[in-house]
């Protein structure tokens, strides 16, 4: 049996300009689990991304910020 490798963040960040289909990217100021950098980084590299940062939020904003939440995807999907 083969054994499955899992691709590293390079190998990831180097596919992200093939994904050309729209991406909406949310990320709160005071999520201590994912760092800034690589929301950043996911904006930059692929083509049709928004980053949205959130000031009051941390990882999980649709617990913490569910109208917030709401809205912003409604609005994104509403076009």
């Amino acid at each position: 049996m083969k054994a499955v490798t899992r691709p590293s963040a390079a190998d990831l960040a180097a596919r992200m300009p093939e994904m050309t289909h729209e991406h909406l990217i949310l990320f709160g100021k005071v999520d201590y689990w994912i760092p800034r950098e690589h929301l950043e980084t996911m904006a930059e590299k692929l083509p049709n991304a928004r980053l949205e940062i959130f000031p009051y939020v941390g990882h999980s904003m649709n617990l913490e910020q569910p109208l917030l939440f709401a809205r912003v995807f409604g609005d994104y999907f509403r076009g």
